[in-house]
C-alpha cells in the first residue's frame, strides 16, 4: 500500500492479512481498521516509513491479533484498541489512545506520551522486553501502564500512573512529576 487513507476513506485489513505500507508524505486522514477475527491469525502492517496518523487507527475485538511493525508512527490522531495489538514501531502520541475493556496494547518498540497525548487504559497497556516508555507531558487514566522488563523515562508532567512488574529488570530514569504515580510491585 502506498500512501494512506484520505478523509472519509477506510482501509480495512481482514484477519490474517499482511501488508507493507509506504506512507511517504501522505498522512492517514481516514481510518485504518485492523480486523482480528475469530481465529488465531495476526493482521500485520509492516510500516516502511513514517506513518503520520491524523485520523484513526482501529483494532477490532476478536481472538486473533494485530500488529504494526518497524519504523515510526507519529499520532496526533486516535488509536482505538478493542483487541490484541502490538507495535514494534517507535510511536509518538500527541493524541488519544484508548485501550477498551477487551483490549491489550503491547509496546515492543518505543512509546513517547508527549503533551496532548492521552492514554485511557480500560484493560492492559504494557511495555515489554527492553523497550522504552517516555512520559513527556501526556496523561494516562484507568489502569496503570505496566512496565515489564523495560525502561520508563520521566521527562515531563501530566497525570499518569505506572506499575513496574516483577518480571526481569526494569530501569526508571527521572522521578514522577506532580500528579504522577510510580508503583513498584512486590519483587520488582
Amino acid at each position: 500500500v502506498t500512501g494512506a487513507p484520505f478523509a472519509g476513506q477506510t482501509l480495512i485489513l481482514q484477519p490474517g492479512a499482511t501488508v507493507g505500507m509506504s506512507p511517504g508524505s501522505i498522512p492517514n486522514l481516514g481510518t485504518i481498521e485492523l480486523q482480528t477475527g475469530t481465529g488465531t491469525a495476526t493482521t500485520t502492517i509492516s510500516n516502511e516509513g513514517t506513518l503520520v496518523n491524523d485520523g484513526t487507527i482501529q483494532i477490532d475485538a476478536g481472538s486473533g491479533s494485530a500488529a504494526i511493525n518497524s519504523n515510526t508512527i507519529t499520532s496526533p490522531g486516535a488509536i482505538v484498541d478493542n483487541g490484541t495489538f502490538s507495535t514494534s514501531s517507535t510511536l509518538t502520541s500527541t493524541g488519544p489512545v484508548t485501550v477498551g475493556p477487551t483490549g491489550t496494547f503491547t509496546d515492543s518498540g518505543g512509546f513517547n506520551n508527549d503533551a496532548g497525548g492521552s492514554i485511557t487504559n480500560d484493560d492492559t497497556f504494557s511495555v515489554n522486553g527492553g523497550h522504552t516508555f517516555t512520559e513527556n507531558g501526556g496523561t494516562t487514566s484507568g489502569a496503570a501502564i505496566l512496565i515489564n522488563d523495560s525502561y520508563l523515562n520521566f521527562t515531563g508532567g501530566g497525570t499518569a500512573t505506572f506499575s513496574v512488574v516483577d518480571n526481569g529488570s526494569s530501569n526508571v530514569t527521572g522521578a514522577p512529576f506532580a500528579g504522577q504515580t510510580l508503583i513498584l510491585q512486590p519483587g520488582a
